[in-house]
């Protein structure tokens, strides 16, 4: 695992990408998707579960789950980023989460 730090952010090695793109938008419905990934790279099983542990433990990768579209389950989801000085955090959220 190549991972650098750069001033413009981390910079992974070809592996980790792939891993993390298969992760992302391939992840195998079998009862042993990392070995799928694995052979799909050219890799070991073992090798794929190390690098994900190592991509956790670097806090690249929080968490592994499923991604929904929210509005065929009848929620209703949208992203927002804000620059909000930090006395300001709370009354900001309220005034985002209301209805």
């Amino acid at each position: 695992m190549q991972i650098k730090h750069t001033d413009q952010g981390i910079h992974l090695d070809g592996i980790d990408r792939e891993i993390i793109n298969q992760i992302q938008s391939d992840f195998p419905i079998t009862t042993r998707p990392f070995q799928t990934i694995a052979d799909r790279i050219g890799i070991t099983e073992q090798e794929v579960l190390t690098r994900i542990c190592q991509l956790k433990k670097k806090k690249i990768i929080r968490r592994i789950g499923g991604n929904f579209v929210p509005e065929k389950l009848g929620f209703v989801s949208t992203l927002c980023a804000a620059k909000v000085p930090e006395d300001k955090i709370d009354e900001f959220s309220n005034i985002v989460n209301q209805k």
